[in-house]
């Protein structure tokens, strides 16, 4: 258990009668249409990022899905789906590649999609120079990781130019901070 996670203080038994009594839980998450959207901000950024890391179970079915619902807004995106939807729309294409990752992490292109979308996309969101810059290392780590899982030497190829075109993109930004 995390250490953020601390139950001293709590009182065993507290809702246990209540509970047996009877209670309706609804998982929000099965009505999408009842949550609200994901908005792009810097909040929502790490907080998809860090779940990069969060141990989940495999399951590549989600996976897919999840896949296949980030390309489609990533290409509502590209085809200029409305300034005003236009940080939503990041905020789906982000939410799905992480999702795509999490529950196949062994499946590389789906890191080097979220690389993609992050290279092409990342320098122009509102987020803070240190935040932009993690980000963008972070998705060097990801190319870095896809490589490992790489067993083509043309992929890899291919990664290691998607990675060069992340680090001008690192240097750019580290010149902007330097005038």
């Amino acid at each position: 258990m995390l250490p953020e996670y601390d139950f001293s203080k709590g009182v065993r038994g507290k809702y246990a009668k209540r509970y047996h009594q009877g209670s309706n839980v609804v998982v929000l998450a099965h009505f999408p249409q009842f949550v609200e959207k994901p908005t792009l901000s810097p909040r929502v950024v790490e907080l998809a990022m860090r779940r990069l890391n969060e141990p989940h179970a495999s399951d590549p079915e989600r996976a897919r899905r999840a896949f296949d619902s980030a390309q489609a807004a990533a290409r509502r995106l590209a085809s200029g789906g409305g300034a005003s939807d236009e940080l939503d729309l990041v905020a789906q294409s982000l939410n799905g590649f992480i999702d795509s990752i999490v529950y196949d992490r062994a499946n590389w292109p789906y890191q080097e999609q979220l690389a993609r979308f992050l290279a092409e996309h990342g320098d122009r969101w509102p987020l803070s120079r240190p935040l932009r810059d993690g980000l963008l290392h972070d998705t060097r780590e990801l190319l870095r990781h896809a490589q490992q899982l790489c067993t083509q030497p043309a992929d890899r190829a291919h990664l290691n130019d998607l990675e060069q075109q992340l680090v001008r993109l690192l240097e750019m930004q580290e010149n902007k901070g330097t005038k």
